[in-house]
């Protein structure tokens, strides 16, 4: 019967191993790619790339904020600084003919790009060292944009734009 049970077990474990192998899941990959077919679509910090504040309306700058000491049990000496990148944004991508960020904040399309994704090592770190960039939170446009939201909202509701209703 142990028999039985060790070669079931292994006869599993190989089953399960060659599963991962072949696993459409995201990989340690730092620039990651999606196709037409399975577009993948990341929910992260995205660049502003040159988006005006007429473009984001309801977005604000931020604030420096205390640094808090678990071990003291209260702030200590120093600030961190507000993350640059737009905090609400889905990054997607169709292969590297199309990408475009979405923003939840606005609610609009803010940018489009081809000829690649985003390269996450900052925040997802570097495979051969094994660490991250500290607050490296915004990943970095890979490929060419070729459209950036300008101006206020497009969507206008009785000669109003959404941005004031």
């Amino acid at each position: 019967m142990k028999k039985l049970f060790i070669t079931m077990l292994l006869l599993c474990s190989n089953t399960i191993t060659l599963q991962a192998q072949k696993s459409p899941y995201l990989t340690y990959n730092n620039v990651p790619m999606g196709s037409a077919q399975r577009p993948l679509v990341l929910r992260t910090f995205m660049p502003k790339v040159g988006l005006t504040d007429e473009a984001l309306p309801n977005h604000h700058l931020g604030l420096n904020s205390p640094i808090y000491s678990p071990g003291a049990g209260k702030d200590v000496k120093g600030e961190y600084k507000p993350i640059t990148g737009l905090p609400a944004a889905i990054g997607v991508n169709h292969g590297p003919k199309l990408s475009y960020c979405w923003d939840t904040v606005e609610c609009r399309l803010l940018y489009v790009w081809d000829g690649g994704f985003m390269n996450m090592k900052n925040y997802w770190g570097d495979p051969k060292r094994g660490n991250r960039q500290s607050f490296g939170y915004v990943p970095e446009l890979v490929g060419n944009l070729f459209y950036l939201a300008k101006g206020k909202h497009p969507i206008v509701v009785d000669g109003v734009s959404v941005v004031t209703l």
